[in-house]
């Protein structure tokens, strides 16, 4: 398994993750994703083209937990610079904690997406 290439791609992740946390990535952050996965998906073929599932695998869970860390270590600023999502995450069902919620989904989505 190429540990350098998930790392390098995972950059991705963190640059995502601040910006949302910013509110850079309001009304076009679904192409932001869409382009970093275009740019994995034909990245991962060419560098790791024994194990290309595994890889997109291990990308995808390591950016669900990346962006999920840092949306949730600064959920004040995440919700401060979107407050469009203040409505979703009162719809959260058993009164889980927003800051939990994403922990908990982000890995399940990145790890979707990676597949």
């Amino acid at each position: 398994m190429n540990r350098k290439l998930i790392v390098t791609l995972s950059f991705f992740a963190v640059a995502m993750g601040c910006a949302s946390v910013l509110g850079m990535t309001a009304g076009f952050e679904p192409f932001l994703r869409a382009t970093i996965w275009l740019v994995c998906g034909f990245v991962i073929p060419r560098k790791a083209p024994s194990k290309p599932f595994l890889h997109g695998f291990f990308v995808g869970l390591s950016h669900g937990v990346i962006n999920s860390v840092i949306q949730s270590s600064f959920f004040d600023t995440y919700l401060n610079s979107n407050p469009r999502l203040q409505n979703q995450f009162d719809q959260i069902p058993g009164g889980l904690a927003p800051q939990v919620f994403i922990l908990l989904a982000g890995p399940v989505i990145g790890t979707a997406s990676g597949v």
